[in-house]
């Protein structure tokens, strides 16, 4: 677009350049920009249609249009093409997720409160349940369901706090077995 397509009319605006779905998206990039007490540009990463009518991602610096009186007249930004980035970390994600669930060893996160959050393939087998949805549906405190002791659970956490687990064993109740 030309200076003179730019500045007339009003200016250009998100609407008259974009589809609805991407001019509204902006738009609440643009307000959060004006609204900010900061004078440094502001960064974002949007979706953005892309050449060829596909969607990838951008990562937008917005900063506020002032005039001389220190009025807000608008905000400008500049963006750069950030898809190939968020496709490597997708990939990555990917094969991290891959090692997760199909590690030969029981991992899992949980909170400190002990409901897990994730639990791989592993782990389910060996707590005897067919898999890791089944566990996350079953176990809301794996204290008081899994361990044998539940103050073990407390040790395990304690460790934690303290930054380092080394050989800590404690003994499971299988899902299914009497305690």
């Amino acid at each position: 677009l030309s200076l003179a397509q730019l500045t007339a009319d009003g200016g250009m605006t998100d609407r008259k350049i974009y589809k609805k779905k991407y001019a509204k998206q902006y738009r609440v990039a643009d307000l959060l920009v004006m609204r900010s007490s900061s004078d440094a540009p502001t960064v974002f990463n949007e979706i953005h249609p892309m050449p060829g009518g596909h969607e990838g991602y951008v990562r937008s610096f917005k900063s506020k249009i002032l005039s001389a009186q220190n009025e807000i007249l608008g905000v400008i930004g500049i963006f750069f093409d950030i898809t190939s980035d968020n496709k490597k970390l997708q990939e990555t994600e990917t094969e991290l997720r891959e090692m997760f669930d199909n590690a030969p060893l029981g991992i899992y996160r949980s909170t400190p409160s002990g409901e897990y959050i994730r639990v791989n393939n592993s782990l389910a087998k060996i707590l005897g349940f067919r898999s890791p949805e089944e566990v996350l549906e079953t176990v809301s405190d794996i204290g008081k369901q899994l361990y044998a002791n539940p103050q073990d659970r407390d040790r395990f956490k304690a460790a934690i706090q303290q930054g380092r687990v080394e050989q800590f064993q404690f003994m499971a109740i299988r899902f299914g077995s009497p305690r």
